[in-house]
């Protein structure tokens, strides 16, 4: 009977060395791969954190858009070194004007829509029909935009 227990003793220690090493063999491919994914993503993340920001950029788009918009249909007034005047068809005053770091747009000197942020150098030079916005952001992004104004031809 001792035999027994001995050979029943042996061969359950054996079986059991063998499944603690098919269990580290499992438990290393599973740590192989976390580590795999998580070296794939950080690589993403620290590529993602290296690119600068695209927001300057597309914001100034944006507001050379809506002012070449104000500046087509309507007709200019006066352009100081800071602001820009346009008259609306309705006889409106459109004042668009630098506000500490923000370009804003006023209507009839009143109200107070943004239309940028962060900007800090804001120059308009021109005349009637040739209008140039100078745009330094608090990022250090320039930008400048000439907008030509055409006369509308009267019809007969």
């Amino acid at each position: 009977m001792r035999r027994d227990k001995k050979n029943k003793l042996f061969f359950t220690t054996k079986r059991n060395r063998l499944s603690e090493q098919g269990f580290m063999l499992l438990e290393g491919l599973i740590a192989l791969s976390a580590i795999s994914i998580i070296v794939y993503l950080s690589s993403s993340i620290w590529l993602a954190s290296l690119s600068t920001s695209q927001y300057d950029h597309f914001a100034a788009l944006q507001f050379f858009h809506f002012v070449i918009d104000e500046v087509q249909i309507h007709q200019i007034s006066h352009i100081d070194s800071n602001q820009i005047n346009v008259i609306t068809h309705s006889g409106d005053l459109i004042t668009i004007s630098q506000y500490r770091d923000q370009i804003r747009r006023q209507v009839n000197g009143a109200g107070h829509e943004i239309l940028l942020r962060d900007v800090a150098k804001f120059t308009i030079s021109g005349n009637a029909n040739k209008v140039k916005i100078n745009l330094e952001m608090m990022s250090g992004a320039q930008y400048e935009k000439i907008i030509v104004h055409y006369s509308q031809a009267s019809g007969g």
